[in-house]
């Protein structure tokens, strides 16, 4: 028996419509299981390279308020560039705690951002990702804190106070200008001068070091 053309038609007509729906429910799923893989992924990632700055609650409002700030059509991504204005915000914000800090290169955000985004060779990420970006940004922070705190209430004052002993010793000794500037003037100017030296080619050098740090761990992703 032969099976009406209509009927025929409706059938294939059928076939094709589960069929693609099929496709379009797989698509979903893969979709679905990728981005709940990348969130694990990204999850990971920020435990390892959190430190005590990165997970605090400061840290993480102003991740919220700066990603809101660039995020202007509220679509909840933001390209290289907004990324980059976002970043540049970010570290004015954190320069009122941490003194100093000079932001990375767009090149770098943006080698950054195709390491954390969902998908490959993508140039938009959203906030969870975005915080992932500032984080690998930041690891090396709580270093640079340590340095700058102790060149300036440790290292520096004792060798400031040794330099101007040494200084007194050999030229103020028995002079009129020995005895009447106190020691106290003295080791304050010393460690003033030798603050505005040292301190910030100490923290240049381990910012560099620390950058340097950043693209070894990114290029390794």
């Amino acid at each position: 028996a032969s099976i009406p053309g209509s009927q025929l038609g409706d059938t294939v007509g059928s076939m094709a419509e589960d069929s693609c729906v099929t496709e379009v429910k797989k698509e979903v799923m893969e979709r679905s299981e990728a981005i709940t893989a990348h969130a694990k992924e990204l999850e990971k990632l920020l435990e390892k390279h959190r430190n005590a700055i990165t997970s605090s609650d400061f840290f993480r409002k102003v991740c919220a308020d700066t990603f809101r700030k660039v995020d202007i059509d509220g679509s909840g991504r933001v390209d290289v560039a907004e990324a980059y204005v976002a970043v540049l915000l970010f570290y004015s914000r954190m320069s009122m705690v941490v003194k100093g800090l000079t932001p990375p290169s767009v090149e770098d955000v943006r080698t950054i951002v195709h390491t954390v985004s969902c998908e490959d060779g993508d140039e938009q990420i959203d906030e969870t990702e975005f915080v992932t970006l500032l984080v690998l940004l930041f690891e090396h922070l709580v270093g640079r804190v340590l340095v700058q705190v102790a060149c300036t209430f440790l290292v520096i004052p004792v060798l400031a106070s040794k330099l101007w002993d040494l200084y007194y010793f050999f030229y103020l000794k028995g002079t009129a200008l020995g005895v009447f500037v106190p020691r106290s003037i003295g080791v304050n100017l010393v460690t003033t001068i030798v603050i505005m030296v040292v301190v910030p080619t100490a923290l240049a050098k381990y910012e560099r070091r620390g950058k340097k740090i950043i693209k070894e761990t990114v290029t390794s992703m």
